[in-house]
């Protein structure tokens, strides 16, 4: 008995991209694996579920703003520059000229 199927080849499965000896090979263990078989019914959902996903404009009943008050990943404000007319960065950086290394052999 062959070990149980891997992420990419259960995905491989669930999207008909095996080759036909190993669609075949992955069919057959996965009639004979009970847990294979319960992942695979599992990938293929959340196959369906992606799949679904991207065949629609947005995504249903998310909010426009997805940031609670308190989260601390919401982005900071921007915040304006002291002085407009400067804009930062503004001193061109210099890089030296380098010669490019070569090996003496």
């Amino acid at each position: 008995m062959m070990e149980h199927l891997d992420e990419l080849t259960h995905w491989l499965y669930a999207v008909k991209g095996l080759a036909e000896d190993q669609f075949a090979a992955a069919a057959a263990h996965l009639s004979d694996c009970f847990d294979c078989a319960d992942s695979q019914l599992h990938f293929g959902r959340l196959d369906a579920g992606l799949r679904e996903l991207a065949l629609v404009a947005g995504i249903p009943n998310v909010s426009e703003d997805p940031f609670e008050p308190l989260d601390p990943f919401v982005p900071d404000p921007l915040v304006p520059l002291a002085c407009p007319s400067v804009a930062p960065f503004a001193v061109p950086l210099v890089v030296p000229l380098v010669e490019p290394f070569v090996v003496p052999w």
